[in-house]
């Protein structure tokens, strides 16, 4: 990946925050570059960003102020059995793919969507521990190397800040099993 594309990017989240902003909604940092942030590198090809949003009623115009803006943005909305609220893709020819991850879904409450809701402040990276429990919470064994190569990387994380958040997420018994 070339480093103009890299900091095209970053550009490109930068824009699409503000433009969150814009309407004093949030987001943050998630997925690779929040694992990059706090020390563990793997390549992906896009950059998160998460959001706490009305599906139905945020995210289309959240879209066409995107596609205003010169991008090119799909939404994806949730349905019942979605465990998000929702994506849009933000891509172009000379970026890498932006996507607004949204964890507000009024049809799946999940107790991970409140904890993204209460910890939302502006482009800022996620913490270590609440990105453990968003990678219990997709599941994925990607997500689960992931997490113990965090750990690794990061032996200040806070255990039991993690315990506590995962509990409050219903995930403890997903993160016991990454314990043990």
């Amino acid at each position: 990946m070339s480093e103009h594309r890299i900091q095209r990017t970053l550009e490109v989240a930068e824009r699409i925050s503000d433009i969150i902003a814009e309407n004093n909604e949030k987001c943050f940092v998630i997925g690779a570059s929040a694992l990059a942030a706090h020390g563990y590198s793997r390549q992906s090809v896009d950059l998160d960003l998460a959001t706490h949003l009305h599906p139905s009623e945020v995210l289309p115009r959240l879209r066409d102020r995107i596609g205003a803006a010169g991008f090119t943005a799909e939404i994806i909305l949730p349905d019942s059995d979605d465990p998000l609220g929702g994506v849009i893709n933000i891509t172009g020819p000379d970026f890498d793919t932006v996507q607004v991850v949204n964890f507000f879904n009024p049809s799946r409450r999940a107790a991970v969507h409140r904890l993204v809701g209460q910890a939302l402040s502006e482009l800022q990276v996620i913490s270590a521990e609440l990105l453990i429990v968003l990678k219990l919470y997709a599941g994925h064994l990607q997500s689960l190397s992931d997490i113990r190569k965090l750990v690794e990387a990061n032996p200040d994380i806070d255990l039991s800040q993690v315990t506590a958040l995962s509990r409050e997420a219903d995930l403890e018994k997903e993160w016991n099993a990454v314990r043990s």
